[in-house]
C-alpha cells in the first residue's frame, strides 16, 4: 500500500473536450489523484456575468449562500457530492468555469487552479494560474507560463488508450495521423484547402508505403466530414477513419501511439499540444485561408516553432515537402512535456 496521501481533485468543466483534457492532464499527474468532475452548461448572459462578479467579490458569504449559488450552476445533488468529497484542489479551464471554480474553492476550503486566462476574472484570485505565453500572462507569483496547453499525454496514458482501441485501429505498417479540427469564433477554416492537403498526403503515403489514420473533431464541419466519408474504402492509403459527428469518440492518443508523425490543422491549440507531447511533431497545417498573424493560435504556433516544437506547413505542396524531409531523417521530433512541471507546482501549493 502506498504511503502517499491521495490528492482529491474536483474539475469544473464546461464539457468541451479540449478544456476538460487540460484540467485532467494536470489532475492525473498529481500523486494518487482521486478525481471528480462537475460539468455545467453556463453560457454568456447577465446571470453568468453576475456569477463572475460574485466570484471576484464574494465578501463574507455564508456556506448556505455559496451552496445556493453553486446549486444554480450544477444542481443540488452535485453540490452535495462536492461537499461530501471535500477536494484538496479545484481546477478549471476556460472563462465559463472560472467563477464556479472560485466559488467551489471558497465553499470547501480547497486551493484553486485556473488554466487559460479567464475573461473578467483576475488570475490573482486563484492559488495557481496556468497561462500560455500566447495569452501574454502577467508577471505574478501565482502564474506559471507554458508554451502550449496542458494535456493528458504520457507514455503510460497512450499505452492504456491503445489497449482500448487496438481491436479497431490497425497497427501493421507505418502510420501518419491526420487530425482535422474546424472553425471557431476566433479562427477561420478553409475546408477546400484541407481537402487538397489530404489528397496530397494520400498520394505521398501511397508512394512511400505509409498508411493514414484520420480523425475529425467536435468543430469539424459536417460537410467536410461528408466529403471525407467519400474516401473511405476508396482511397487505398486511408487505412482507418473516425468521423466525430457519427461516433463522438476521441481516438487521438491511440493514433499518436503508433504514428511516426501527426498532421494537425492549425485551429486547435489542444490537439497541437497533444501531438507534440506524444512525440509526433506535429506538422501544423495552416487551415485558415490566410495567416491572421495576431490570433492566439498563431501566436502559440509561432512560440512553439521558435522553441523547436513541430513545423508549420502553409499549403499542400509544403506539406508533402516536409513529409519527404522528415521521412529521410527518421521522423525525429522534439517532444513537449510541460504538464508534469505544472502539476509539481500545484502540488507544492496544495501542501503549503
Amino acid at each position: 500500500m502506498s504511503d502517499i496521501k491521495p490528492i482529491k481533485v474536483t474539475i469544473i468543466s464546461d464539457g468541451k473536450p479540449g478544456h476538460e483534457n487540460q484540467s485532467l492532464g494536470i489532475a492525473e499527474r498529481l500523486p494518487e489523484s482521486n478525481i471528480m468532475i462537475l460539468r455545467h452548461s453556463l453560457r454568456i448572459g447577465p446571470e453568468e456575468l453576475f456569477l463572475r462578479f460574485k466570484s471576484i467579490f464574494p465578501g463574507n458569504q455564508s456556506e448556505s449562500k455559496l451552496v445556493r449559488e453553486l446549486n444554480q450552476v450544477f444542481g443540488n445533488d452535485k453540490v452535495q457530492e462536492l461537499l461530501d468529497f471535500m477536494p484538496d484542489v479545484v481546477i478549471s479551464t476556460g472563462t465559463f468555469s472560472a467563477a464556479p471554480c472560485l466559488l467551489a474553492g471558497k465553499l470547501t476550503g480547497a486551493k484553486t487552479c485556473a488554466c487559460m486566462t479567464p475573461s473578467l476574472v483576475p488570475v490573482n484570485k486563484f492559488d495557481l494560474a496556468v497561462i500560455p505565453v500566447h495569452d501574454n500572462p502577467p508577471d505574478k507569483p501565482n502564474v506559471i507560463t507554458t508554451n502550449s496547453a496542458p494535456n493528458r499525454v504520457t507514455d503510460e496514458f497512450m499505452r492504456n488508450e491503445w489497449e482500448k482501441w487496438k481491436e479497431q485501429i490497425p497497427s501493421d505498417g507505418n502510420f501518419i495521423s491526420w487530425v482535422i479540427g474546424g472553425p471557431s469564433s476566433s479562427v477561420g477554416f478553409d475546408s477546400d484547402k484541407v481537402i487538397n492537403a489530404l489528397e496530397a498526403t494520400f498520394d505521398w503515403a501511397e508512394e512511400n508505403q505509409y498508411w493514414i489514420l484520420l480523425s475529425t473533431a467536435r468543430r469539424t464541419p459536417v460537410a467536410l466530414e461528408n466529403k471525407i466519408s467519400g474516401y473511405i474504402n476508396k482511397v487505398h492509403a486511408l487505412r482507418w477513419t473516425l468521423i466525430w459527428h457519427m461516433e463522438n469518440k476521441n481516438p487521438l492518443y491511440a493514433m499518436f501511439h503508433i504514428s511516426d508523425a501527426a498532421i494537425v490543422t492549425s485551429d486547435s491549440v489542444s490537439m497541437i499540444s497533444e501531438a507534440s507531447s506524444a512525440g509526433c511533431g506535429p506538422l501544423i497545417f495552416q487551415s485558415e485561408k490566410t495567416n491572421a498573424g495576431t490570433s492566439k493560435q498563431n501566436r502559440m504556433i509561432t512560440n512553439m516553432l521558435d522553441k523547436g516544437y513541430g513545423r508549420l506547413v502553409p499549403d499542400d505542396k509544403k506539406l508533402v515537402l516536409a513529409l519527404k524531409q522528415y521521412k529521410s531523417s527518421g521522423f525525429e521530433w522534439r517532444r513537449l512535456d510541460e504538464t508534469t512541471g505544472v502539476a509539481g507546482k500545484l502540488l507544492e501549493i496544495i501542501k503549503s
